[in-house]
């Protein structure tokens, strides 16, 4: 039998769904949806999960009857749209991929440290640049997004690309981010579990940082996140001489989680005039190119 016409009675479905669910929204008031479930009342917040949990269900049963990855990530787009903080208390075995991950220490602190001290930031930050997606990474743009932050990706996988931002998504490697985004254009970059995955030699390493460098505004954010032990740790930062250590909000420069699944480690830097110890020369580096940029970095101050 033809899985088309079970898809077809399963977008019906979903056509229902949403708009029961844009009804609800239009009758509690457009941009009233609390995003930490304190401001809801037990009613509006069930009904919330209530719609979360039925869109996350069809995906998982789209999957598997048409093995549509592209229509069950829409149907997730629409769950994160109505609560980007929900989540599935027994996610299916597609939506398996989405949620697994929340659950890892690195993971939480990402979602409940991180991402809460970046949107305490002042000035507000307005753009980000996340590199790296995967199914798991899906939500994030919703979360953003609550807080008025627009969110651009970029991952060389074209595979990923449709957990990639809806709006915004470019498919190349992080080396070449400064092709594709004008200068000084991002507020914030988030660039986790890359190091070491894919980018992993000193002049890839120090060819993606300089790219992200060029499209970080002055004083712009630099997060990085990574798993201990690699190379990184010990001598990665000596490839940023144009990056200033920074601390985000009440957490340290440092968040180093060895007790996590991962040893995973977060640092954070600011794009600046500092100039910082001068790197080890790499493959293909040359230190005359080093010094000049250290020179600049002084006239930057001035």
């Amino acid at each position: 039998m033809s899985p088309w016409p079970i898809t077809f009675c399963l977008l019906v479905c979903f056509v229902c769904a949403c708009r029961q669910a844009s009804a609800d929204i239009q009758y509690w008031g457009k941009g009233q949806l609390g995003i930490d479930g304190s401001h809801l009342t037990d009613e509006r917040s069930l009904s919330l999960q209530q719609h979360f949990d039925s869109l996350s269900e069809l995906a998982d049963h789209i999957f598997a009857s048409t093995a549509n990855a592209e229509v069950s990530a829409n149907l997730l787009r629409q769950a994160f749209t109505l609560c980007p903080t929900c989540y599935l208390s027994k996610p299916g075995s597609w939506t398996h991929g989405i949620f697994y991950l929340d659950a890892y220490e690195d993971r939480k602190v990402l979602l409940e440290e991180i991402l809460p001290a970046i949107y305490q930031l002042s000035p507000p930050p307005k753009r980000l640049l996340w590199i790296g997606v995967q199914p798991y990474t899906l939500r994030y743009e919703y979360l953003l997004n609550s807080h008025g932050i627009e969110m651009t990706t970029l991952e060389m996988d074209l595979a990923q690309a449709l957990y990639g931002s809806s709006l915004h998504h470019i498919v190349g490697p992080v080396q070449d981010a400064a092709k594709h985004f004008e200068a000084s254009s991002f507020d914030v970059v988030i660039i986790n579990g890359v190091i070491g995955w894919g980018v992993d030699s000193a002049p890839d390493i120090e060819a993606a940082f300089q790219a992200l460098y060029t499209v970080l505004k002055r004083r712009g954010l630099l997060v990085v996140g990574y798993n201990f032990p690699h190379a990184f740790a010990h001598w990665g930062k000596d490839l940023l001489p144009r990056f200033s250590d920074a601390t985000l909000g009440h957490l340290p420069h440092k968040m180093d989680l060895g007790a996590s699944e991962l040893h995973h480690c977060y640092e954070f830097f600011r794009k600046a005039g500092g100039v910082r110890r001068h790197p080890p020369l790499a493959e293909g580096v040359a230190r005359a190119d080093l010094v000049a940029e250290a020179e600049q970095d002084i006239a930057d101050k001035h």
